[in-house]
């Protein structure tokens, strides 16, 4: 399913300049998704992707370590915060051993 939004904008993340922004968020199957945003500017459009999976913590680690990496440490965020199970996100410290 993909629901889009629309904006029109001057200045911000995409652009210094005046331009349209549209926004699709796509669901699949396997905790997959991707946010596709179409910044219109007056060069024409321009097509952003940015895909997630995602994991829990234990299927991450076997992700990285089947690609040859082994995880040094664990957050509850990307600021930092001290790893607890309950927390709807994780970040990791990965590095080839």
């Amino acid at each position: 399913m993909s629901v889009w939004s629309g904006a029109r904008v001057t200045g911000g993340l995409w652009r210094t300049d005046k331009h349209l922004v549209l926004t699709a968020q796509h669901r699949y199957d396997g905790d997959l998704s991707c946010e596709q945003y179409v910044v219109v500017g007056p060069d024409g459009p321009r097509v952003y992707r940015m895909w997630f999976q995602d994991y829990e913590p234990e299927r991450l680690t076997a992700v990285l370590a089947a690609a040859g990496f082994e995880v040094v440490e664990r957050w509850s965020s990307l600021t930092g915060e001290r790893w607890a199970r309950e927390s709807p996100w994780v970040a990791v410290h990965a590095r080839v051993p």
